[in-house]
């Protein structure tokens, strides 16, 4: 990733959290004055409290960014939010390709791309996700699985200055369990040089890597030690203010 481009702390809040949770949070996080600190803070809530959040927060710097999208930007889908949609309330960042995403909603790669470019079409920052389940794992497939996803999942693209890859292992996803740290090195070097062979060599400089799945303050400063880590994908740990501040400090 670029030097001029800090690390990024993303937390994953998924469907936890109610507006006086949310409320406490910020009030010791604004407190803590990590908004200040040499790493770009993006906070993915519930579709619900996402304007709240900017309202809140984007004034002190904060990123604010969507858990997914719909590949569509319009149209008859019951429930589904799209990209424009993001867009107009200020939106930063959307995630897609998350592995629940992936697996209760069997969501494809081809859909997964599709939604990708909406989201880069509609100038925001998108966070793709990757990674192998246990037995993809076992079996040896873990690097053909994740590099398949990344070759599907950037179909077309062209701007890699605002695409972030997030590696998380399906099977450390609040497991408590962490890939060695040499496995992530490994990976982490894999997907760069990917990157770097398919789309060339500033491709590989813009886009920025994130390693998720088990993220804690106990393992964070390890893991963004690792050459090639640009930033953290945090699930379960940013549910916790005292535990988010310690992984942004570290």
């Amino acid at each position: 990733m670029l030097k001029s481009k800090k690390p990024l702390i993303a937390g994953n809040w998924k469907m936890n959290k109610n507006l006086e949770e949310i409320s406490k949070f910020v009030d010791v996080f604004l407190k803590s004055g990590v908004e200040n600190n040499k790493k770009d803070v993006l906070i993915c809530p519930s579709y619900l409290h996402i304007e709240f959040l900017i309202k809140k927060l984007k004034p002190y710097g904060v990123k604010i960014g969507a858990q997914n999208c719909h590949f569509r930007e319009k149209g008859p889908f019951t429930g589904e939010v799209s990209a424009p949609m993001f867009k107009e309330i200020g939106v930063d960042y959307v995630m897609v390709g998350h592995s629940e995403c992936r697996t209760l909603r069997n969501e494809s790669n081809e859909n997964i791309n599709l939604k990708l470019l909406n989201v880069l079409k509609n100038t925001m920052h998108v966070v793709l996700c990757v990674g192998e389940t246990l037995e993809e794992r076992k079996n040896f497939r873990a690097l053909d699985i994740i590099l398949n996803q990344i070759m599907i999942g950037l179909n077309n693209v062209k701007n890699f200055d605002e695409v972030f890859i997030a590696y998380e292992p399906v099977w450390a996803i609040g497991s408590g369990k962490l890939p060695d740290l040499e496995d992530i090195k490994n990976i982490m070097k894999n997907i760069r040089d990917f990157v770097r062979k398919k789309y060339g060599i500033r491709a590989a400089d813009e886009i920025g890597i994130l390693y998720g799945g088990s993220v804690d303050s106990c393992n964070s400063s390890k893991i963004l030690s690792i050459k090639n880590v640009d930033g953290l994908l945090v699930g379960s740990a940013s549910l916790n203010i005292k535990e988010f501040i310690k992984i942004i400090k570290s």
